[in-house]
C-alpha cells in the first residue's frame, strides 16, 4: 500500500461526519490549492471521498508519460499514480499528471484532487498519486490556537493546539468516519492520510516527521511544516 512521506498522524486523531460529491458534474477537475496559490490554506483537514469512483472511466491512454491507474487498497476505487521522468522532480510530475486530466475527467460538482507522495521502505519519494477529497474542509488555520514542533525519543513531531470551539465541533463529529480516511494538507501539500480509529476528544493533533533517517532531518522537517502552518 502507498504511504506517505515526510508526515504520518499520530495514532487515530479524528472523525468527521461529512457529505460525499454532490452529483452535479463541471467541464474539468479542480485543480488543487498546490497549483493555485491564491487559494491556498495553510492547513486543512478534509474526508477522502470514497463514494465517487471519478477516475474509473480515465482512458489509460490519455495519462501523461509515467502516469497509469492504480485501484486503492482500502476504497476498492482508481486513483491515478505518476513516476517520474529522469531529471524531473515527483512536485513536476504530479503537475503534468493534474493538467492531463484536467482536460480529460469529469468530476462532481463539491469534489477536487489533490496529490500525495508515494514512498519506497526507506522513505524515498518514488511517485507522486491522486486523492479525490470533498470540498469541505474541516479543520483549517483558523481553527489553530498554537503550532509547536518537538521531538520525542528519535523522532520529532509538530503538534497543533485547536481552538476550543474547534475542538469541540471536531469531538461532535468523531466517529462518523471510523475507518474512513482522512487528507491532511499543510500548505496545498498532503501530509498524511490517517485512517480514524476512534472518537477522539482533544485539543492537540500531533503531526509525525519521522526519524527520516536522522533526528536532525526530521526536526528540520516539523519545524518547516509548523512554520507553513502558522504561515510564517
Amino acid at each position: 500500500m502507498d504511504c506517505l512521506h515526510p508526515c504520518a498522524l499520530v495514532a487515530a486523531l479524528i472523525g468527521f461526519g461529512v457529505p460525499a460529491c454532490r452529483s452535479k458534474t463541471v467541464a474539468h477537475v479542480t485543480i488543487p490549492d498546490s497549483a493555485d496559490p491564491a487559494a491556498r490554506h495553510n492547513l486543512e483537514v478534509i474526508p477522502v471521498d470514497e463514494t465517487d469512483d471519478v477516475l474509473a472511466h480515465v482512458d489509460p491512454s490519455t495519462l501523461p508519460r509515467g502516469a497509469s491507474l492504480l485501484t486503492d487498497d482500502l476504497s476498492g476505487m482508481q486513483y491515478a499514480r505518476i513516476i517520474p521522468n529522469t531529471g524531473e522532480t515527483a512536485v513536476s510530475a504530479g503537475e503534468r499528471l493534474l493538467v492531463s486530466l484536467n482536460t480529460t475527467v469529469s468530476i462532481p460538482y463539491g469534489c477536487r484532487l489533490v496529490l500525495g507522495d508515494v514512498t519506497d521502505d526507506d522513505g524515498r519519494v518514488i511517485a507522486e498519486r491522486t486523492y479525490t477529497l470533498t470540498d469541505a474542509s474541516l479543520v483549517r488555520e483558523t481553527d489553530v490556537a498554537d503550532v509547536k514542533a518537538r521531538t520525542s525519543a528519535d523522532l520529532a513531531y509538530v503538534d497543533v493546539t485547536l481552538e476550543a470551539e474547534a475542538a469541540r465541533r471536531l469531538a461532535d463529529a468523531t466517529g462518523a468516519l471510523l475507518q474512513h480516511r482522512l487528507v491532511i494538507l499543510v500548505d496545498g501539500r498532503v501530509v498524511s492520510v490517517p485512517v480514524l480509529r476512534a472518537r477522539i476528544e482533544a485539543l492537540r493533533i500531533s503531526i509525525s516527521a519521522g526519524s527520516a533517517g536522522s533526528l536532525s532531518a526530521a526536526q528540520t522537517k516539523a519545524d518547516a511544516l509548523a512554520k507553513a502552518i502558522r504561515g510564517h
